[in-house]
């Protein structure tokens, strides 16, 4: 039997509206999860679902939660389901052939160290897209409903993602980045309590209308729905 589990906390951010990442209509045949504590088999489940929705891709079939294996043991040791869960380097290794890699990530806010057996988490998004042509590297698109507002022009990498484990992702070792995007801030998702369900709603658009770059005639690079961190 898995532990009562408590309501997730979402980080706190300044507020201004931008366009949303969640743009086309979600499939009425795949219903999104709506609780950060969902099952494993119901979170197993909709990725399954997801990823006979787009067969050509990649779609790691299940929730991804630390960085390493030795945190992923820490955690277990009160959260048992958590032995479930998969960390960086399992995902990476089996990223499979095609051009597009996507990730739902259910990870905690907090350290570990000291905590009691209520913890709080935090569901989000990553796709990682190969360049056509080849290029030095890959780029990394980091879905967040409460992502805080920033001035992506100007703001580093550690301002623009929340949590420690997204910059821990961003700065891995096992895939070689070369750009990384954001989700806008969005004011009808952010600090909503509904993490759960927003990110499971722009996986099923993303699946369906998969993010793809435009170069404007000024040469700029533009991904619907993202920002690129300049000075990541």
């Amino acid at each position: 039997m898995e532990p009562t589990r408590p309501n997730s906390r979402h980080p706190q951010a300044h507020a201004e509206q931008h366009a949303s990442v969640m743009a086309s209509p979600v499939s009425m045949l795949l219903k999104p999860l709506t609780s950060p504590y969902s099952k494993n088999t119901k979170i197993r489940s909709f990725l399954s679902s997801l990823q006979r929705l787009s067969p050509d891709i990649n779609i790691w079939p299940h929730p991804i939660g630390f960085r390493n294996g030795t945190q992923r043991l820490n955690w277990a040791r009160t959260f048992p389901y958590l032995r479930e869960y998969s960390y960086f380097k399992e995902c990476f290794r089996d990223k499979g052939p095609g051009p597009m890699w996507v990730g739902l990530f259910i990870t905690a806010v907090e350290s570990w160290v000291g905590k009691s057996s209520l913890a709080d988490w935090h569901v989000w998004a990553a796709i990682i897209i190969s360049p056509d042509p080849p290029a030095t590297g890959k780029r990394l698109l980091i879905y967040d409903c409460d992502g805080p507002d920033v001035d992506f022009g100007s703001c580093r990498a550690g301002e623009a993602l929340t949590l420690p484990v997204q910059r821990q992702l961003w700065a891995n070792n096992d895939i070689r980045f070369c750009q990384l995007w954001r989700s806008h801030y969005d004011l009808q998702t952010f600090g909503r309590q509904q993490c759960m369900k927003n990110t499971c709603e722009f996986l099923i658009n993303a699946v369906r209308d998969p993010p793809h770059v435009e170069v404007m005639s000024d040469g700029r690079e533009v991904i619907r729905g993202f920002s690129r961190i300049i000075k990541a």
